[in-house]
């Protein structure tokens, strides 16, 4: 009869690692209701990095500068990764984010 060999130390955490981590996370993101695959690009930033590439690469063709002359230098290299979409997306947050800190340091200073 084989002897039977007991897990290291080492091997848990491989099995940890590599089995029940994802495991667990595919089963949070279902149980949320998002897609397990969109939650870890957006987690680990895959998706915004072929989004930059595909933008500045579009951007790059670009022979119309017309728009672009009329900004100051440092808005133009600022600007150079988005599009007007996630631009006018980031702009809107923004103007949330800034209400929301000053109802709180309003509520701070009653």
């Amino acid at each position: 009869m084989a002897k039977r060999r007991k897990l290291t130390g080492f091997s848990r955490l491989m099995l940890a690692l590599l089995v029940i981590i994802p495991g667990a996370f595919v089963g949070a993101s279902y149980y949320n209701g998002e897609d397990p695959v969109a939650k870890f690009k957006e987690l680990v930033g895959w998706e915004e990095a072929r989004s930059t590439r595909s933008s500045t690469s579009r951007q790059s063709g670009n022979s119309d500068n017309s728009t672009r002359g009329s900004l100051p230098a440092d808005d133009r290299q600022a600007g150079a990764n988005y599009d007007n979409t996630e631009r006018d997306e980031l702009i809107t947050r923004i103007a949330v984010l800034e209400e929301r800190l000053a109802r709180c340091q309003a509520q701070d200073v009653e």
